[in-house]
């Protein structure tokens, strides 16, 4: 989706995972990337742009491989990401309950990944007493991407305008949920990992949509830290 970047930078390490195909005349191997550029306060050092790249092999899943990657480069001390402020941007590929799971072991880490319009959230549920039979309720209303009746009203709301490489001028709208949560399972504890969805949408200056709505999650526990735009332009480096 040709979505393009707003001129504004992240502040933090910045780490971005990608898993396709390699595609050659002969072969089409999957692979998992991941590309390690360090863009702190808008200054990119091109010095410290390396990337990782491993096949994935035929017992192992892409995601597998990739929450490997991340997991040696967040806990080598000896790299800038140890302890750091760190956002990985990830695609719709690996917004799966078990690779975000996985990645709440990093305090200090935020993810980014695009959702696909067909996903359902759920929000997160009214506070209430505890008692002691069972334990409380994990999950809210159904939040379906698809149908906008089950949409409640955004936590915030925030725009910008950009132009294009053409010259024509574009507005973009980002609404925000807050506290958002996916269903769980046994290995994945998702109802107390909440995070911050947005939907993005391009329009013209009369206001006819450019494109489809992009959706985006920001999870981690650090997500607060990362404003709405920044959550955007760290999807589109």
């Amino acid at each position: 989706m040709p979505y393009p970047p707003i001129q504004q930078h992240v502040r933090a390490l910045e780490l971005s995972l990608r898993c396709g195909q390699a595609l050659s005349p002969l072969f089409s191997r999957e692979y998992s990337a991941l590309y390690k550029g360090i863009q702190a306060y808008g200054q990119v050092s091109q010095s410290n742009s390396t990337e990782m790249v491993d096949r994935v092999k035929s017992d192992q899943t892409g995601k597998q491989v990739g929450s490997k990657q991340l997991n040696q480069i967040m806990t080598r001390k000896n790299l800038p990401w140890f302890n750091n402020w760190s956002v990985v941007v990830v695609d719709n590929d690996y917004s799966t309950k078990t690779f975000l799971s996985q990645q709440s072991q990093h305090s200090n880490l935020v993810v980014v990944t695009r959702a696909k319009s067909n996903r359902v959230f759920y929000q997160s549920p009214e506070p209430k007493k505890v008692t002691s039979k069972g334990h409380p309720k994990w999950y809210g209303d159904k939040f379906a991407l698809k149908d906008e009746t089950t949409w409640h009203q955004a936590s915030e709301v925030v725009e910008t305008k950009f132009t294009t490489k053409k010259g024509r001028l574009l507005k973009v709208k980002i609404r925000s949920w807050s506290d958002m949560l996916m269903r769980c399972s046994r290995d994945c504890p998702m109802h107390s990992m909440p995070f911050t969805l947005m939907q993005i949408q391009v329009s013209d200056r009369e206001g006819r949509k450019v494109w489809k709505p992009m959706w985006l999650i920001m999870i981690g526990q650090r997500r607060h830290e990362l404003t709405a735009i920044e959550g955007y332009q760290a999807d589109r480096q």
